[in-house]
């Protein structure tokens, strides 16, 4: 016989004799009646001994496996009735995390073209030391959930330095800014963001147009250490790699990488 078969009729046999008090002592008390009173039986009546205490027996068996089978009866519908509790409890979390996910916001960047940075001079000389940039992203922001989006928390992370600049505040009302090379136009007008958040609508796309942060802790040696160089007449450092990560007031969030060649 298989273990598992044994385990199992191990478990039945310790189940029925804990449920069969009846079955023990009604075993018990014919047996002991029999030793005493058997020789007081007629002669003509001892051969109904042997079969009523067999019937006694088989009726002491069958009523400990009828009270096993109710108590398990009742076990079994206990469980049921826990696993539909279980099942109600799971299908309103299921529907209450469907409902949510019908009104969370979904983000997507979409760069464009025009994307660049520039390095603010210490001095009014060429080409001299900066002390940061105004780093400019071309782009539209789309909502593709159910819920509207208020995009508070912006972060740029670039690339070539191994160095992310969180909780940037966007640049908003700038009509220009002076770069290491020349004073450079900036058309308000196409900033996305006003009062320092982006709001999208649900199932809806911002324009196109920019958001421009200025990140400071940037310097000659900084660029150089990274492995940049001014190449060309003008002196221009090569182009930036950046990621750019958005998020919402809900916290859902986007990214995207740019290209930001400097200006």
């Amino acid at each position: 016989m298989p273990k598992s078969d044994l385990s199992t009729l191990w478990a039945w046999l310790r189940d029925l004799f804990s449920k069969a008090p009846y079955a023990v002592w009604s075993v018990a008390s014919v047996a002991s009646t029999l030793l005493t009173f058997i020789p007081l039986v007629p002669f003509k009546f001892s051969g109904f001994v042997q079969p009523a205490l067999i019937v006694f027996a088989m009726v002491s068996f069958a009523r400990a496996n009828f009270k096993l089978f109710q108590s398990k009866q009742t076990e079994i519908g206990d469980l049921e009735g826990d696993l539909r509790v279980q099942e109600a409890k799971i299908t309103a979390l299921e529907e209450e995390l469907a409902k949510h996910n019908e009104r969370v916001s979904k983000l997507t960047i979409r760069p464009g073209k025009g994307s660049r940075y520039i390095l603010r001079p210490l001095a009014s000389t060429r080409n001299a030391d900066f002390d940061g940039g105004y780093f400019e992203f071309r782009l539209r922001v789309e909502n593709s959930g159910a819920r509207n989006s208020i995009v508070s928390s912006f972060s740029v992370e670039i690339l070539e330095l191994g160095r992310d600049f969180p909780d940037l505040l966007p640049e908003e009302g700038r009509n220009s800014v002076q770069g290491r090379h020349c004073q450079f136009a900036m058309d308000p007008r196409t900033g996305l963001s006003e009062t320092r958040i982006l709001q999208v609508g649900p199932e809806s796309s911002t324009r196109e147009g920019t958001l421009a942060f200025f990140i400071s802790g940037l310097n000659l040696d900084t660029l150089v250490a990274a492995g940049l160089s001014m190449v060309g007449e003008q002196r221009y450092f090569g182009p930036l790699h950046c990621r750019l990560t958005l998020a919402d007031s809900s916290g859902v969030g986007t990214s995207a990488d740019f290209e930001l060649p400097e200006a």
